[in-house]
């Protein structure tokens, strides 16, 4: 995915280029409306992690408050996932992309909202069968992607910076 469409994608999902992280949020929200619903405790999560990423104002916030009430669509959250994969294969530098770490924090991020909501007693915590498959899917997809664009980045061994 070149930079335009990147640019174009975040456009399509309500988000301009200086909340471009807010893409992030998509893949949380499905997992929270999984069973039909957001539950109070997976709004809460996903709210936090807004304002950790300082995503409370702006496009970002009007779009949170929407897919709060009104479930993001498949193709939505198919465009969020094709935008985090296409910035996990950037090389990194001082624009947009994700690295490793960012896709792993997606991933627990998921899992978090998937366990708010599901929690005997502050004791045991479960997950809903819908958010576990959905849970299953976005594993496979952001670990590919991390796969697929860290493993061409060369070695010392292949050279150095240079030879690049």
């Amino acid at each position: 995915m070149t930079d335009t469409e990147i640019l174009a994608n975040l456009e399509l999902l309500g988000f301009g280029v200086e909340q471009w992280r807010a893409v992030a949020l998509l893949p949380l929200l499905a997992v929270a409306w999984a069973d039909g619903r957001v539950q109070p405790a997976e709004r809460a999560r996903i709210l936090e992690v807004a304002h950790q990423e300082r995503l409370l104002s702006g496009p970002a916030a009007q779009q949170l408050t929407r897919w709060f009430t009104h479930r993001p669509t498949d193709g939505e959250l198919e465009v969020a996932l094709q935008v985090i994969e296409a910035l996990a294969a950037r090389q990194p530098g001082p624009s947009i992309d994700m690295n490793e770490a960012d896709l792993r924090q997606i991933e627990e991020r998921c899992e978090a909202v998937a366990k708010a909501a599901g929690g005997i007693l502050g004791l045991a915590f479960t997950i809903d069968s819908e958010e576990a498959v959905l849970l299953d899917t976005f594993r496979r997809r952001l670990r590919r992607a991390a796969a697929t664009a860290f493993s061409d980045l060369p070695t010392p061994e292949q050279g150095r910076f240079e030879d690049l």
